[in-house]
């Protein structure tokens, strides 16, 4: 895949193993209320077994460039998993570190 989406495949591919129920939606983009401006984005919301769970997926393992620009895309995960009541965060990699 050309833009690394098969790491997002491969976390719902796991999450689905062994359940009773699931469901997903994936790429999901969070705008502001008022100005419809993005501000945060989730690469996959999954409800496994009756629990919402919320994934980033990586390709390199790296949330941002810098500290800093790590810290703020981690606040925003943990905003949106806050939100949407899940049960568990996960950070996806294919990379291994």
């Amino acid at each position: 895949m050309t833009t690394h989406g098969d790491v997002g495949l491969f976390a719902a591919q796991h999450l689905r193993r062994e359940t009773w129920e699931y469901s997903d939606t994936s790429e999901i983009e969070f705008l502001a209320a008022g100005t419809g401006k993005p501000v945060a984005e989730m690469d996959l919301i999954a409800h496994v077994n009756g629990e919402v769970v919320v994934v980033e997926a990586k390709s390199n393992g790296k949330l941002g460039n810098s500290p800093r620009e790590a810290r703020s895309a981690a606040k925003k995960k943990i905003d949106i998993a806050r939100c949407s009541q899940a049960r568990q965060l996960l950070n996806s990699s294919i990379n291994g570190r």
